[in-house]
């Protein structure tokens, strides 16, 4: 194994109720992984995306020499801070993560792992293939498989949740995305792209607990996500150039 730095992508927008624990479960599981002897380094990097509540304050509040803070005037969307993420991102890893509580960070080493090991270039989180995991929308679940399905058609990658949060893969990879979408189409983008990518990547799936929340409770997706989800799988797998989709990719 070489000496893996993993960086982790937190973007974040209006989530003063959650920050500080899930920047203390990040960092948990990441002393862990340290410990382990899985990775030798990490940095955490948050992108405050235009937040108008108390979070940047919190986030100023949490105190660690591995946090990364880049604070954006306004809100520009979870891909432009997901993009921003990658492209500002060290590690010989990169992992997404949410700033809510629906995903867990115990998730980390069983994602990392075949990548640590050269096995897997890119590991997905699936939420369907864990019995346990918690969806609150019928209809939400319902769209995820569909566009799942359409992806796996136009992409040739097979998947079971395009839509998942845990996406890890190789640093060099995902700092050779030229990624565009500014909200939640991000997901598909990434995918779409990936399988355009000269050199074949190794995918893996691998089951993760999640424990989804309500509107009530913060979730910012909405109905018009959806919609706009249909026009980019099929604009990112049929009509974007391979010339457009990647910055030079390093060696590493």
């Amino acid at each position: 194994m070489r000496d893996e730095k993993l960086s982790i992508v937190i973007a974040v927008y209006n989530e003063e109720k959650t920050i500080l624990q899930i920047l203390y479960e990040v960092e948990d599981s990441l002393k862990c992984l340290c410990e382990n002897k899985l990775i030798h380094d990490f940095e955490i990097i948050v992108i405050n995306d235009g937040s108008t509540d108390e979070t940047l304050t919190k986030l100023n509040s949490y105190l660690s020499e591995k946090i990364k803070i880049i604070s954006l005037d306004k809100n520009k969307g979870k891909g432009n801070a997901i993009a921003l993420g990658f492209r500002v991102s060290s590690g010989t890893i990169v992992l997404i993560q949410d700033a809510d509580l629906e995903y867990s960070p115990s998730d980390f080493e069983k994602l990392i792992r075949p990548i640590v090991e050269n096995k897997f270039d890119i590991v997905f989180g699936s939420r369907f293939m864990q019995k346990t995991a918690k969806h609150i929308y019928f209809v939400g679940g319902i769209v995820n498989r569909v566009l799942t399905t359409l992806s796996n058609f136009l992409s040739g990658i097979i998947l079971t949740d395009e839509a998942t949060c845990y996406k890890a893969m190789r640093g060099d990879i995902a700092r050779s995305l030229k990624l565009t979408t500014p909200r939640f189409g991000i997901d598909l983008e990434i995918i779409a792209k990936l399988a355009k990518r000269p050199d074949k990547c190794r995918f893996l799936e691998v089951p993760i607990s999640y424990k989804g929340r309500g509107y009530f409770e913060g979730k910012k997706i909405s109905w018009k996500d959806g919609i706009a989800a249909f026009v980019h799988v099929f604009y990112f797998n049929l009509f974007s150039r391979k010339d457009s989709c990647f910055h030079l990719i390093e060696d590493e």
